[in-house]
């Protein structure tokens, strides 16, 4: 049998069943009292809550509007004035006039820009047609004409500057160009026709000092490359030439005069095996050249191969004719071998036995 616990009221009861006779006391009415009782208890805590969230929503607000109207008091905007609508479109009015005039002033200064151009243009060519007909001072008195009536554009003074450079007028070519410089230092054309002139002068220094200027920006130009190495020569610096006529010799591989300024450089530095190796490259590709024999040759008996050279001088003999071959072994290169039986049997042979070739 089990126990039966009434959860209401406190009775147990054993047994599954209900005793013959007996009567079950009814629990609907206390199950509805204590439902409400739970339900007016929530209710209650609700509405509480609510009353307690609006309130603090309501403070929050009135505290948000109090620091609006604070600050609105203590930081008044400035009232801004507003100027009357018919002065604004005179103002306006006035505005586009005067801009309109500026547009027409630079349209106008910028068509004078181009006829004065034009005939500058004119003038340059005149110019060229001058100097090709070799009449330098009709070409320089145009130039300087116009020089004189304002027309100082860069292009004039470069051309002028060649005339004068031709002139051999070296201060006054330098000044034209140092001007162009002035206002447009990047002119490459201007740059190069300085060191040129600089060159002219015998001013190694300075010449050098622009051909460095010039190979800072563009290190393959062939001509900063070459007017370098002229200044080193110049200045008797034939080692500080070497690395620039190599580079040439890369720059323009077409042109034989390159290899062989590299050789005379090396001859300057008495490096004749490096001048040897060149010399007998360009002999190879140009064996009408009669300078390369006799450089050739000078540099063999300087490295001691006094064989090779007089075979190099019987070549030569026998194409330019042992008389132009004997006015070399005549000179001083070749003073201490001249008594040598190979260079002696060139020299006293008459010149009609061996006529040149054709």
């Amino acid at each position: 049998m089990h126990a039966e616990m009434d959860i209401y009221h406190g009775h147990c009861s054993t047994g599954g069943g209900r005793r013959p006779g007996s009567r079950r006391r009814s629990r609907s009415a206390s199950h509805r009292r204590s439902r409400r009782h739970r339900a007016s208890r929530s209710r209650s805590s609700r509405r509480t809550a609510g009353i307690l969230l609006w309130s603090a929503l309501s403070l929050v607000t009135a505290g948000y509007i109090t620091f609006l109207g604070l600050t609105a008091w203590r930081h008044p905007t400035p009232k801004r004035d507003t100027p009357p609508v018919a002065a604004d479109v005179g103002l306006s009015a006035g505005s586009r006039h005067g801009e309109a005039r500026a547009i027409e002033a630079l349209v106008t200064n910028i068509q004078s820009l181009v006829e004065r151009h034009g005939e500058a243009q004119k003038a340059l060519d005149m110019a060229s047609a001058l100097i090709n007909d070799n009449q330098l001072g009709s070409a320089a008195a145009r130039l300087e004409a116009l020089l004189a009536s304002g027309m100082r554009f860069n292009p004039i003074r470069i051309q002028l500057a060649r005339i004068y450079l031709l002139q051999k007028r070296f201060d006054e070519s330098a000044r034209l160009l140092m001007d162009v410089l002035a206002t447009q230092p990047d002119t490459d054309a201007a740059r190069l026709l300085l060191a040129r002139v600089l060159l002219e002068a015998h001013h190694w220094k300075p010449a050098l000092t622009v051909t460095k200027w010039i190979l800072a920006k563009d290190p393959y130009n062939s001509e900063a490359h070459d007017l370098a190495a002229c200044a080193y020569i110049g200045m008797k610096q034939p080692g500080w030439a070497i690395p620039h006529l190599r580079k040439l010799v890369t720059l323009l591989r077409d042109d034989p005069d390159v290899s062989g300024r590299l050789a005379e450089a090396y001859m300057m530095l008495e490096e004749y095996d490096e001048a040897v190796a060149i010399l007998s490259d360009l002999l190879q590709e140009n064996s009408r050249d009669a300078s390369l024999y006799y450089r050739l040759a000078v540099c063999l008996l300087h490295t001691g191969q006094e064989q090779r050279a007089a075979e190099v001088l019987a070549r030569a003999s026998e194409r330019f004719g042992r008389s132009f071959v004997a006015s070399w072994i005549h000179s001083r290169e070749f003073a201490a071998v001249r008594d040598h039986p190979l260079f002696r049997k060139l020299v006293e042979e008459p010149a009609g036995n061996n006529p040149p070739r054709p």
